[in-house]
């Protein structure tokens, strides 16, 4: 097999792996399980090949973050309310 062809294969394996993990992540959003997880994990491997899923991969990791940063700036002000409520 030619290099152009494995590089076709390739690519149209990436698109339809990452474009699986999209539509399945985007239907358990809503339903418990890991929805967020796997649509982030579709857009990392079709990030490579397409340029809005690399946008919006960086804008995930952006907002992931932020929220962490944001979780842990509540959890430090949360036990310091807890320390003041109780002496």
């Amino acid at each position: 097999m030619s290099p152009a062809w494995r590089q076709t294969l390739r690519r149209g394996g990436r698109l339809a792996a990452g474009g699986a993990l999209l539509v399945v992540g985007a239907v358990l959003v809503p339903l418990p399980g890991p929805g967020l997880p796997v649509v982030a994990a579709g857009l990392l491997v079709l990030a490579p090949e397409l340029p809005w899923a690399r946008r919006a991969r960086r804008r995930l990791l952006e907002v992931a973050v932020r929220a962490r940063r944001l979780s842990a700036a509540g959890r430090r002000r949360g036990a310091r309310g807890a320390e003041v409520a109780r002496g």
